[in-house]
């Protein structure tokens, strides 16, 4: 089972070590290879990101509570 779904908003850690890290983003694919599991982001509609700079594993992530 996955932490997060389609459509949860999320924090990519300050830790991580993407480009990205401290940004919000909303899940938009779920992978599960084996027992890797990455989520594919989008942090903004109007960008378009190549598809490896926007896949994030679970540990690089945090949920963002919604208000």
């Amino acid at each position: 089972m996955t932490s997060f779904r389609t459509g949860d908003r999320v924090k990519v850690k300050e830790q991580a070590s993407s480009r990205h890290h401290g940004r919000i983003g909303t899940v938009v694919r779920t992978e599960i290879r084996g027992l890797a599991v990455t989520y594919q982001l989008s942090f903004d509609q109007t960008q378009v990101l190549p598809t490896t700079d926007n896949r994030f594993f679970e540990y690089d992530l945090e949920g963002v509570a919604s208000h």
